[in-house]
């Protein structure tokens, strides 16, 4: 939306509203000494405010009229032309109902005599309440010029508007409102909404709007449909139901605002700006609303007739929404006290200058005598000459005035200190920072500069009161500014030039145990006087524990963002990883169905099931199976890889020969051992040695190691196998006379898929699982693996078991004792 169209559509707005005010005043003028009943009739003819002496003694707001001299009343309209038809004074009489305590309907009548609707209470009444509508509409468009375009102005200005239509349309007659009642009721079904939006701006803004940036409008909308779902019931006759129901999102809307100052005072994440609009807007709903509700006490007490007293409601209804301007004026978008100030300054100017006209002319009259052209010319010269001097010095008493210093420096220190301690955000404490600083001592501007990292001498803008600098901006070392701060005196000392928008600054470092890490750059007082001993004792104060607490949070902060980036990473990780355990598992088990058919064929065929071979199609066989066994190994270690990464694999304990074991492992693995060359050694004691473990997987991990040292191993090598006992347990040791293994790989030995030489695992096979399974089962069995090698000398690999029982053993032991 561009400019221009901004613009024509606020005038425009203007131009109704005012428009229909005018329009209402019209309808209002009439009623000035006009034959009236003395009091109002609301829709469903309950009486609503009473106005005239003789009618308060006698009715109360909430009566019922039901006839006058036996007619039938129709609406408040009919009742005001039937008393307009008849001569002043004459007596009528009204059928009354009233609702008592006991819920029942108290019937009598009362004679209340014609009288003229005098001046004095249209004054109090509709004049008061149509000036207070041109009140909120002139406050909602000076905002809204003074700082458009801002989300809390445009809130503030829609408030505004149709606070204003419902005040304008406030008398209370069928007669003052354009097409009936239904010109009030659009604005008052948009106030709730409206006062909602705005209490999502103001004093706080509410954190839901960052995830929904759409909520304003949706609350718009919100008013929107209530209107078109309320317009068949207002037109069918049933206005009150449709007020009624307009009353609910209004009531919400109305509380929100409330809510949210008593949310910004007690939450501590709110800043001194926020806190401060709060108060004020507490203040201001405190003299909006107590006038109104002591007049409704007084009235339920029985001590006032009538709900309506102008003069308080009046002072009610202004106040409210004067606070609300101010609060957004003074605290968040405009600072008022510049045109407060120039107003008052040039209005003392012209008082004065009018009285020192006076006094010269009397003066120039006694000295001079009657010759005006010569006592013109004195008086002329002299104002000309006092004019610019008594100018700046009214300025400088008005600033005085205006921007006097008071605080209490223990108070603000300690304040700070705490908030230092506890924030965890670098923004929220200098923004406390410089909150504290304007609010003490009010200075002309403001800024903090702090160093962009331990690497360079740059400096960024972190802060920037008075001035329109973009926070973030980085000034390298050679920048104007960044020379001051590296040499300015470690105290407050002003500037020995102009940097760059700041004139007459006063420069405070920011020192800690790294340094010199940033500065403070201070302008001048608004009140032009200089700082006090306790204002730079406040400076120094405040800028010591910023520059001790600065950096500790902002590391804190990076820690904060860097834990989540990690945390982000490692749950990626993870995830890649149960893919990874998911794919193995599954392609292991769609492998196992296609190999047992090859092997299973390639068996019928060695045994000439199918008809006689020749030693040719003997040997394509032999390899057939060869491969396929050994694609079967790999298949295997990929399902007990799986299964030892889900941690599905379950150990058989029992009470197992190791001997026999390893001599069963051995046996099954010699004629690998001579097709290779090498000569498979075993020294095994001659007696039995039982320990508590899996014997399976016990074998596979021997299986394992010694198929390994086979494969690594050069033709006429050695392979052997020794088993040493002790009291504590066994350790088995497979040592080959093969290649060796460096040491810088040796630690990573044992990691899944980790392959010293990539190129000999392809002419030896294997998928580098097997070390890495035999070191997740000797653990499982509470015992340790190792290697021992020296390149090109050979290997030993090694593992103990433990002679006391292992772990599911001794569960199954305890739960049978028990």
């Amino acid at each position: 939306m561009s400019h221009r169209v901004r613009t024509v559509g606020f005038y425009a707005t203007i131009t109704l509203v005012l428009a229909y005010s005018v329009y209402c005043l019209i309808l209002e003028l009439p009623w000035i000494d006009r034959l009236y009943p003395g009091f109002t009739l609301r829709q469903d003819n309950t009486v609503g405010a009473v106005i005239l002496p003789d009618a308060t003694r006698t009715l109360s707001s909430g009566d019922r009229i039901t006839h006058v001299d036996g007619h039938p009343v129709v609406s408040g309209p009919w009742l005001n032309r039937y008393t307009a038809a008849r001569p002043l004074g004459t007596p009528l009489t009204y059928q009354v109902e009233r609702k008592a305590r006991s819920a029942q309907h108290e019937k009598f009548r009362v004679t209340i005599p014609t009288q003229r609707y005098p001046l004095r209470a249209w004054l109090r009444y509709p004049l008061l309440f149509w000036l207070m509508g041109l009140l909120h509409l002139l406050v909602g468009a000076t905002v809204s010029k003074l700082s458009p375009r801002q989300p809390l102005s445009v809130a503030h200005w829609l408030y505004s508007v149709c606070s204003a239509l419902i005040l304008v349309s406030a008398f209370e007659s069928g007669n003052t409102y354009l097409l009936g009642s239904l010109g009030c009721m659009i604005p008052f079904a948009l106030f709730g909404p409206l006062s909602l939006n705005l209490a999502m701006h103001l004093p706080r803004r509410w954190p839901v709007l960052d995830r929904h940036p759409w909520l304003p409008l949706a609350n718009a909308g919100v008013g929107a449909l209530s209107i078109a779902a309320m317009l068949p019931l207002w037109f069918g006759g049933q206005q009150l139901v449709a007020i009624r129901l307009l009353c609910v999102p209004a009531f919400i809307g109305v509380l929100a605002l409330p809510a949210s100052v008593i949310w910004t005072l007690r939450s501590p994440g709110s800043s001194p700006r926020e806190r401060r609009q709060g108060r004020v807007l507490l203040w201001g709903g405190v003299f909006a609303f107590l006038p109104i509700g002591l007049i409704v006490v007084l009235e339920s007490a029985g001590v006032l007739r009538s709900l309506l007293h102008p003069e308080a409601i009046s002072l009610g209804l202004a106040s409210f929404p004067l606070a609300i301007a101010y609060a957004i004026l003074r605290h968040q978008l405009f600072e008022i006290e510049g045109l407060i100030k120039r107003t008052i300054t040039y209005s003392l100017v012209i008082s004065l200058l009018a009285l020192l006209y006076v006094s010269l002319a009397a003066l120039a009259d006694w000295l001079i005598g009657g010759d005006p052209r010569l006592a013109g010319l004195v008086i002329t010269a002299t104002i000309a000459i006092v004019i610019l001097p008594l100018r700046d010095g009214l300025k400088r008493l008005v600033d005085r005035s205006f921007y006097r210093p008071g605080f209490d420096l223990q108070a603000l220190t300690e304040h700070f200190g705490l908030l230092s301690r506890t924030t965890r955000n670098p923004q929220t404490l200098l923004a406390a920072y410089g909150d504290l600083i304007t609010l003490a001592l009010q200075p002309r501007y403001l800024a903090v500069l702090f160093r962009a990292s331990t690497e360079t001498k740059g400096f960024v803008i972190a802060d920037s009161r008075g001035h329109d600098l973009p926070l973030g901006t980085l000034l390298q070392a050679d920048h104007l500014a960044v020379r001051e701060v590296l040499e300015a005196p470690a105290r407050l000392s002003p500037a020995p030039r102009d940097i760059g928008p700041f004139a007459q600054a006063l420069l405070l470092p920011l020192l800690n145990q790294e340094g010199r890490v940033g500065c403070l750059i201070i302008g001048p007082a608004k009140s032009d006087l200089p700082y006090s001993r306790s204002a730079r004792a406040l400076l120094a104060n405040l800028s010591q524990q910023l520059s001790l607490s600065y950096r500790s949070v902002q590391l804190y902060t990076e820690a904060i963002q860097r834990a989540k980036e990690l945390e982000q990473a490692n749950a990626e990780l993870r995830e890649l990883d149960h893919l990874k355990r998911d794919f193995l598992n599954t392609a292991s088990h769609e492998l196992r169905t296609p190999l047992a058919s090859i092997l299973g064929f390639a068996e019928f065929l060695e045994e000439e099931f199918g008809g006689p071979l020749s030693p040719t199609q003997h040997e394509y066989v032999s390899q057939i199976q060869e491969g396929g066994k050994r694609l079967a190994r790999i298949i295997d270690d990929m399902l007990d890889f799986a299964r030892l990464e889900a941690g599905t694999l379950k150990l058989a304990i029992a009470e197992t020969d190791l001997a026999q074991v390893i001599r069963t492992e051995l046996e099954s693995l010699t004629p690998q051992a001579l097709a290779a060359g090498l000569t498979l050694e075993a020294k095994l004691p001659e007696y039995p040695l039982y320990l508590p473990m899996d014997g399976r997987r016990i074998g596979q991990v021997l299986l394992n190691l010694v198929g390994n040292a086979i494969k690594f191993t050069p033709r006429g090598g050695t392979v052997s196998v020794r088993v040493r006992a002790s009291s504590e347990g066994v350790r088995v040791e497979v040592q080959d006379t093969g290649i060796g293994i460096s040491i810088e790989h040796q630690p990573r030995l044992f990691e899944k898929f980790f392959q010293v030489d990539a190129s000999q695992t392809r002419e030896r096979g294997g998928a580098g699982l097997g070390l890495a399974i035999s070191k997740a089962l000797i653990e499982q069995h509470g015992g340790d693996i190792g290697v021992e090698s020296t390149l090109k000398q050979g290997s030993t690999f090694w593992f103990s078991l433990a002679a006391v029982p292992a772990p599911e053993l001794a569960l199954q032991g305890q739960t049978g004792h028990a």
